[in-house]
């Protein structure tokens, strides 16, 4: 389970690198404009602020990024079956909103819909 999140997060960020890199006109540019992408979808993603706790106006970047299910199909790989999901679920708000399969089927969207946008953009 944890091995085909990791392994769709992966093409994900494959993906939203070829799209950032697609649309820059040259490197320096591409590297100037990653980091304004990558952290929200880093920072919101749930690994490292609680998506319950972000403002109503900013937890839309939660549902785009990558980083937040493959967090969610780490937490039910690794707590699912156990007494301690109330870990995942209760203080970290995962586990409740989207399942596994449904976080595998948006990081593969994830990761074809990034390509798609940069193969348009070339």
């Amino acid at each position: 389970m944890a091995y085909l999140a990791l392994m769709l997060v992966a093409q994900a960020g494959a993906g939203a690198g070829l799209m950032i890199s697609a649309q820059a006109p040259d490197i320096n540019q591409a590297t100037a404009i990653a980091p304004l992408l990558l952290l929200p979808l880093t920072l919101f993603g749930g690994l490292f602020v609680n998506p319950d706790t972000t403002f109503v106006w900013l937890s839309w970047i939660q549902w785009i990024s990558p980083v937040r299910y493959c967090f969610e199909c780490f937490c039910i790989a690794e707590w699912g079956n156990t007494p301690n999901k109330l870990i995942y679920e209760v203080l970290l708000g995962f586990g409740t909103r989207v399942g596994y399969w449904d976080s595998i089927i948006a990081l593969a969207s994830l990761a074809v819909g990034f390509r798609i946008i940069s193969i348009v953009s070339l």
